[in-house]
């Protein structure tokens, strides 16, 4: 067996321990280096996550894109679905299980959640009121931009048209009001004589913040000839 000797007088440790020592330290520096870079990084990740819906360079193109398909895509029977081209949504439109609030976050992670569906619908009027969510951030860029439909809602302006289908019909809105209201305004979601859109969502701040809400009256549908040709029939 291998015998390791020390120098009484000057204390030396033999070499291989010398060897551990100095492998040990460098592997420690990686890691003091690496750890800091890896937080940066990290960082800078979650920073252009959260920023992504704000930076998305394709936007125009998507909104030009959806604008297309509200005369070029006829809707199917059993999707009933809203079309803002201003905000580039194109989704589904969905209904809670039950009243409750957990209930509501699951159809909301599904589209844009119908919230009251006693209060009215396109085909026999009333308040159609929807919602969805402003912001929620997501794993990626992409599934943060997916989570956070209405995003955009400050685009939306007086005029601007909005498209709803309902049981197969294409119906068109005309925003006549927009608005900020508290998160106890349940009044907007009132039943109403005419056929009325309602749609809202949280404000950046959060959920305790303010609504911001658009209001829309219906104008007419969305039909087509023979020739597959579309127009903006008048409400009947």
């Amino acid at each position: 067996m291998k015998c390791i000797r020390y120098n009484l007088f000057s204390m030396e440790e033999p070499k291989d321990s010398n060897k551990k020592k100095n492998k040990f330290s460098k592997v420690v520096a990686f890691f003091c280096y690496l750890i800091p870079i890896c937080g940066l990084l990290a960082g800078i990740y979650m920073l252009v996550n959260i920023l992504s819906p704000n930076i998305e360079i394709n936007y125009p193109a998507r909104q030009e894109e959806t604008l297309k398909k509200t005369t070029t895509i006829r809707p199917e029977l059993s999707v009933n679905k809203i079309i803002i081209p201003q905000m580039a949504v194109d989704l589904p439109i969905v209904i809670a299980s039950d009243n409750s609030y957990k209930a509501e976050l699951i159809a909301l992670d599904k589209g844009v959640l119908n919230r009251v569906p006693k209060n009215g619908n396109p085909k026999d009027g009333g308040n159609y009121v929807l919602a969805a969510h402003r912001f929620d951030i997501g794993w990626t860029p992409e599934i943060t931009r997916a989570k956070s439909p209405f995003y955009h809602i400050e685009n939306m302006k007086v005029k601007d048209r909005v498209y709803v289908d309902y049981e197969g019909i294409r119906y068109v809105y005309e925003i006549d009001e927009i608005k900020s209201v508290r998160p106890n305004a349940v009044e907007i979601e009132a039943r109403t004589k005419d056929k009325r859109l309602t749609v809202y969502t949280c404000d950046l701040a959060g959920a305790d913040a303010d609504r911001h809400v658009f209001f829309a009256k219906q104008i007419g549908k969305i039909t087509w000839n023979d020739k597959g040709e579309a127009k903006v029939a008048n409400v009947e």
